[in-house]
């Protein structure tokens, strides 16, 4: 053969081989997706080709087609909420192709790590953790962390009048449980409070709650425990977008959104080779309404930017970039005042981490300003301006040598404080701690959590934190926990150090640098039944001893100061369950009862001695439409309030009756990416304008739309 012919050869083969190849990929690869159980097909079920990243979703007749095959032997990823996902590898096309999911029962467990800093399931975990997941978030229809938590029995959030939102849990003050987002604490407070009003849900994965002391690893403030807010840190490719309006409800049949709030939002994840990024925005505006008019506010507007940057180095070497904005401008107009109110907040964090070493430092800013004028422009008191600033440095050591899993670390950190609310003007204070904690598994039935954390203060003495907790399984159904630590909480900037006289209230306030911290001795103790298919439940016992309360007194008439004088006995009992009656109806029901006394054995100011709510949850497997309701009731209990000029609590003469918040959620889905949510929060539009809640019935709509990964391709 010639070599002209031999060359005519080669490339008549290389046409065909090209031809057989373009042939492959416009080859449609079509099947059915069915219920295991009942043989009905399975409409919006996930097909997936992770080697060549392509997927779609089956249509009602639980039917799909993948275009675009480039080679076999293909894997292919079936999945569906509700079913156990699937996973197979095709050798080549068939013209049959049926593919069967099973229906998986309800898993109450997953992944936390507010209790240990590393992943623990919680069922294994000695430490009893509370979980918010996203699909609760969601059915809640909350916008912030405090109307989130507002809707649970045995956390309470009032408005403050001088603008945001606090908590009290179990009945507890909300300055001694400490507020986190993703493992870092709050920095920049409002009256030694987090206002969780400025945290939007929006972005918000879990919420990871841990009752009981928990300084052994986090130090100040845990004194009655952590509510770790963790926020959606994937980098998938995906782009989102929403907008809401709500307004308040007069009659079932009639709104006014003129006096509403409306949000707009948008995030977009995008990884690039070994790089990933992230970016969402959200603004909301809060017009005038009760919400607002309860904390003597008539308009607010919330902007908030978060940025995110991650780059592997290698298979275990990452290094994480993050940085959010949030910017609060608040008025206030009357004919004879106004009131104008500034807060904003930076947060900028680095991290390194590898198999077991994390290297995080943060900065932290946070500024607030308020004033108070005549429509002439006369003020009517001097401008509070108040800056806040905190530099720190942790690094963390996890490891794992057979049964035992350590986390230690240390952190280094500076805090500035500037008002002119203060004698100086200017305040810091240099703080060092040292942690370790030691989760074992001894058996598999008994496992322990042993801590120790040092905190060094450059102004006051160090202070010791110890914690042991113990799990034991009797069987694979039935658990008990037990938890014991000491908690703390340093004073606060304001509280030694503020000189400041409220000419517009008409008294003066002094701090007192001689202060001690505040001091927690806490025991729990659960039991839990859980069959991991239809129902659990869990009781769980309470008891916090407090010393060295810090409470202001009354020097004179109108002059207070601060002041360790108080002790206390938090004490409680909640109950918790949760079940699946079918494959689509889920219900649970959670009730506190609270005794809390003060040291001379009297009820402490505004506890809520007995509350319960309940939660419905309908999910059909066809992921069209579901429903959820969540009521909280209140028993009676009189409330009481503070007088600022006399340092004391004014109880009321009436008691507040039984009453109930009702609040319910539709979600429906139409295709891929759209979805459309219409809610109704208070539905029994139940206020009380002395004390709250002060919003009545309210309704809102929500549209979002997301595209993910597959459907961008």
């Amino acid at each position: 053969m010639g070599g002209g012919s031999f060359l005519k050869l080669c490339l008549t083969n290389l046409l065909f081989i090209n031809l057989l190849t373009g042939a492959l990929n416009t080859e449609k690869f079509s099947g059915y997706i069915f219920d295991l159980e009942s043989g009905e097909p399975i409409f919006n079920a996930n097909i997936y080709i992770p080697s060549q990243d392509i997927g779609t979703t089956s249509n009602k007749k639980g039917k799909f087609t993948l275009e675009d095959i480039i080679a076999f032997p293909i894997q292919i990823e079936v999945s569906h909420i509700g079913y156990k996902p699937l996973t197979f590898t095709l050798k080549k096309i068939s013209l049959s192709n049926k593919f069967f999911l099973e229906k998986k029962a309800v898993v109450f467990d997953e992944l936390v790590v507010t209790a240990s800093r590393s992943g623990q399931y919680r069922s294994k975990s000695p430490i009893l953790t509370e979980v918010i997941n996203r699909k609760d978030i969601e059915s809640s229809g909350s916008k912030n962390i405090a109307d989130l938590l507002r809707l649970k029995s045995g956390i309470f959030v009032q408005e403050s009048i001088g603008g945001g939102e606090t908590l009290k849990i179990l009945g507890m003050d909300s300055k001694y449980v400490l507020i986190m987002i993703d493992s870092q604490p709050i920095h920049g407070k409002f009256n030694n409070r987090a206002s969780l009003d400025q945290i939007s849900t929006e972005n918000i994965e879990k919420i990871e709650i841990v009752k009981g002391p928990s300084s052994s690893l986090y130090g100040s403030e845990a004194m009655a425990g952590v509510i770790n807010i963790i926020t959606n840190k994937k980098y998938e490719k995906s782009m989102s977008i929403y907008t809401r309006i709500d307004g308040n409800l007069k009659s079932l049949s009639h709104s006014n959104f003129n006096s509403g709030n409306n949000y707009l939002g948008f995030d977009l994840r995008q990884p690039i080779k070994k790089t990933a990024l992230r970016m969402s925005a959200n603004t909301s505006n809060i017009n005038k309404n009760q919400s607002v008019i309860s904390s003597g506010i008539d308009q607010t507007k919330k902007d908030v930017i978060d940025l995110g940057i991650k780059y592997a180095l290698s298979n275990k070497v990452i290094i994480n970039l993050a940085f959010k904005n949030f910017l609060q401008n608040s008025e206030r107009k009357s004919k004879l005042n106004e009131a104008f109110s500034k807060i904003g907040r930076k947060n900028f964090i680095l991290t390194y981490q590898n198999s077991q070493f994390t290297h995080s430092i943060s900065s932290s800013n946070y500024f607030r300003k308020y004033s108070q004028k005549r429509p002439w422009n006369v003020l009517l008191e001097s401008e509070e301006k108040t800056a806040e600033e905190l530099l720190e440095y942790e690094m963390n050591y996890q490891k794992k040598i057979s049964s035992i899993s350590i986390s230690s670390g240390i952190e280094v950190s500076q805090a500035k404080y500037q008002s002119n609310r203060i004698k100086s003007n200017n305040e810091k204070m240099d703080i060092f701690s040292l942690y370790s904690q030691f989760d074992s598994e001894h058996s598999s039935k008994l496992s322990t959590t042993t801590g120790l954390r040092v905190d060094s203060y450059s102004q006051y003495k160090s202070v010791i934190s110890p914690r042991l907790a113990l799990l034991y399984n009797f069987t694979n159904f039935f658990k008990f926990r037990s938890s014991w630590g000491l908690g703390f909480r340093a004073p606060s900037f304001i509280e030694k150090y503020i000189d400041w006289n409220h000419e517009q209230y008409g008294y003066t306030i002094y701090g007192n640098a001689n202060l001690k911290p505040e001091s927690s001795n806490g025991f729990t103790i659960s039991f839990q039944y859980d069959d991991s298919k239809t129902y659990n439940i869990n009781t769980t016992y309470y008891i916090t001893y407090f010393e060295n309360l810090i409470e202001s007194f009354t020097i004179s008439p109108g002059t207070l100061s601060y002041q360790n004088v108080e002790s206390a006995i938090f004490e409680g009992f909640e109950i918790f369950s949760k079940a699946r009656f079918s494959d689509i109806f889920f219900a649970a029901i959670r009730l506190n009862w609270l005794n809390n006394k003060d040291g001379m054995n009297r009820t402490i100011p505004n506890t809520i001695p007995f509350s319960f709510n309940t939660k419905i949850q309908f999910l059909p497997s066809n992921d069209i439409f579901s429903f959820f309701a969540n009521i909280k009731v209140v028993t009676p209990y009189k409330p009481q309030i503070y007088d600022s000029k006399e340092g004391i609590f004014i109880e009321s003469k009436n008691k507040i009756t039984t009453y109930a918040l009702i609040n319910m959620t539709s979600n429906i889905k139409w295709g891929n990416s759209i979805h459309f949510s219409i809610g109704v929060d208070n539905l029994a539009d139940y206020t009380n304008v002395n004390y709250g809640p002060y919003i009545g019935r309210k309704i809102y709509f929500q549209i979002s739309s997301k595209i993910n990964d597959r459907n961008l391709q």
